[in-house]
């Protein structure tokens, strides 16, 4: 799957303000995605339900102010910007160089929500190059939403999920949409302990 939102700004938020990671809700949770405001670019990926519990969300959070810290500077990234607004929304940003110098990526965007029902994320990233690459330059807008629906199902454990065409990924097949910390949107893992299988 193709190079995506530079989802690391999110995972600089919450934690900016409070020194932790934004916890979800254990259970079940749906998760939409859109890019550009189109619903069904990303096929199945667009839309997945996810079982979480309190180890699962720790090892993979939504927000993770201390990694993103760290893969700024292993990427030679502006340090992450993330204040809350008094309103409760917090505002994110960030500026990472292209290799060889082709030019810089800036994300910035929104969180909001109580991560306990339900929450949003709104993702803007600009690529821009100098010439000749200018042809290369691209702006999207992501969005993520994510609405409590219960206790997880039976057969369903902690980082399974479900893909919008009834597919389940057993944990560890597929990483979290918010694990695209500096990089890509949901992608496989190298070596999937198991095989996906139809619900």
């Amino acid at each position: 799957m193709r190079k995506a939102m530079l989802l690391c700004c999110a995972a600089a938020v919450l934690s900016a303000c409070n020194g932790t990671p934004q916890a979800r809700r254990p259970g079940l949770w749906a998760q939409t995605l859109t890019r550009d405001g189109n619903s069904t670019r990303l096929g199945p990926m667009n839309s997945i339900r996810v079982c979480i519990n309190a180890s699962r969300d720790a090892a993979n959070p939504v927000f993770n102010y201390a990694v993103a810290v760290s893969q700024a500077k292993a990427k030679h990234c502006q340090p992450p910007v993330a204040k809350r607004g008094l309103d409760g929304v917090y505002s994110f940003s960030l500026t990472c160089p292209i290799p060889s110098g082709n030019g810089v990526t800036m994300t910035k965007g929104t969180a909001s929500g109580d991560f306990n029902s339900h929450y949003h994320l709104h993702i803007e990233r600009t690529v821009t190059r100098p010439p000749p690459f200018t042809a290369l330059n691209s702006h999207h807008i992501d969005d993520i939403d994510g609405a409590w629906l219960g206790p997880c199902p039976p057969g369903m454990a902690p980082g399974d999920m479900v893909l919008a065409n009834g597919v389940k990924l057993p944990h560890g097949m597929m990483q979290d949409p918010h694990r695209g910390l500096f990089g890509s949107h949901p992608r496989p893992n190298p070596s999937p302990p198991r095989i996906a299988e139809r619900p």
